[in-house]
């Protein structure tokens, strides 16, 4: 059996195709809002839930720079079991700060 893995990073257009087709608790929407704030999104369902919804994976990561929970919730949108991948902001040179859960 081969397997399919897919590692990708949450991306704004994803959390506004999120923000727009799913019903969000008033603090992700809040969460999701001030990440966002005036950036354009295109319309759809986004990148990832698009490819999901046509490709079966194995193993799903998502990565991002976001709330874990946030990232959770994202996930059941997705109707995936997915692995979050978190990473702090960083600093010209410094190494990335993985999360791994």
């Amino acid at each position: 059996m081969v397997r399919r893995i897919l590692a990708t990073w949450v991306g704004y257009t994803d959390l506004g195709a999120w923000s727009r087709n799913a019903t969000l608790s008033a603090a992700h929407q809040d969460s999701v809002g001030r990440i966002l704030k005036s950036k354009q999104t295109a319309g759809g369902l986004g990148p990832i839930k698009t490819l999901l919804d046509s490709e079966s994976f194995t193993q799903v990561y998502l990565i991002g720079n976001y709330d874990r929970s946030l990232l959770q919730q994202f996930s059941k949108w997705l109707e995936v079991s997915a692995t979050m991948n978190t990473v702090g902001c960083m600093k010209k040179g410094q190494e990335p700060n993985w999360r791994n859960g």
